[in-house]
């Protein structure tokens, strides 16, 4: 929905979108472990087969306000709300050693959903004073993962619940300045997320492999990123100069942690948050016109 008013470029936007997907995979694995010397330890192979099907939804609200003021300001206003609605099954069975019958595996067994919402309003205005122009903005974020996992532990059919919610404001700030003889400069501050996958908070434990288990972690926290960027430009005729001194901290980062093996050799990875990633450095790119 699109509604034009009276005073040029005021306009106010709507937009809801939904879409829905489903998924079906089959998967069979044959297993053979060996030792360093190259034999086999398990005469008789593991065969497993694993059948995964899912089903997710998506909804997507916008709507968004612009009102020009003045010769160069402009204000934005505007909500948004994601919702994304995930249900994933998995069942599988394993070969009887030297006989053709499969019975359930009850370790690979485990029903997922998960529903995940990020609700936001945010403000933006910019303007133009001579050669100083300036942009702030703000938007303030309410989100929610809620995670339920049915599976078996001990072959005893077990429920184990997850839930994420935290409200945060994400400014940004951006600073230019005109020079004389065509050269730029420009400021920026900026607050961003990082969300981790569905999979990510998965607690579920896949021990596809005999001695590598993954699993996932229900309170992984999404990453929370402060960007700082210094830029300068210069025009000539055929040749343009663009450099940029960047920082970059990155709170609660989420990086894949391997525990130390245990008694029987088995590794299990999972996602963790980790404290803190700083990243700084300089770009410079040169671009050259060579013909018309």
């Amino acid at each position: 929905f699109n509604q034009k008013f009276k005073k040029p470029k005021e306009e106010l936007t709507f937009n809801f979108g939904y879409s829905n997907g489903t998924n079906n995979n089959y998967q069979t694995y044959n297993t053979n472990v060996t030792n360093l010397n190259g034999n086999t330890v398990n005469l008789n192979p593991s065969l497993q087969r694993i059948t995964n099907t899912g089903d997710n939804t998506n909804y997507n609200i916008q709507l968004d306000y612009t009102l020009p003021l003045g010769k160069a300001g402009k204000m934005e206003a505007g909500y948004r709300s994601q919702i994304r609605l995930g249900n994933n099954d998995q069942y599988a069975d394993s070969v009887l050693v030297n006989t053709n019958v499969y019975v359930q595996n009850n370790k690979l067994i485990n029903d997922f959903n998960s529903k995940d919402q990020v609700h936001a309003l945010y403000l933006n205005y910019q303007n133009q004073i001579k050669d100083f122009g300036y942009q702030l903005g703000l938007r303030a974020e309410d989100a929610r993962l809620d995670t339920y996992l049915q599976g078996y532990q001990n072959n005893i059919l077990t429920g184990n619940e997850g839930n994420i919610h935290y409200k945060r404001l994400y400014p940004s700030v951006f600073l230019t300045q005109k020079l004389k003889g065509e050269q730029q400069l420009q400021l920026s501050y900026t607050r961003r997320v990082n969300r981790p996958r569905p999979w990510d908070t998965n607690p579920f434990l896949d021990v596809s492999e005999p001695l590598n288990y993954r699993a996932g972690n229900p309170n992984l926290l999404p990453e929370d990123v402060h960007s700082f960027e210094l830029g300068y430009s210069k025009y000539w005729k055929k040749v343009t100069l663009t450099s940029s001194l960047y920082f970059r901290q990155t709170n609660d980062v989420i990086q894949r942690v391997r525990s130390v093996p245990d008694a029987s050799g088995i590794i299990t990875t999972t996602p963790q948050n980790l404290t803190q990633q700083i990243n700084s450095g300089l770009e410079l790119i040169g671009r050259f016109d060579l013909i018309k």
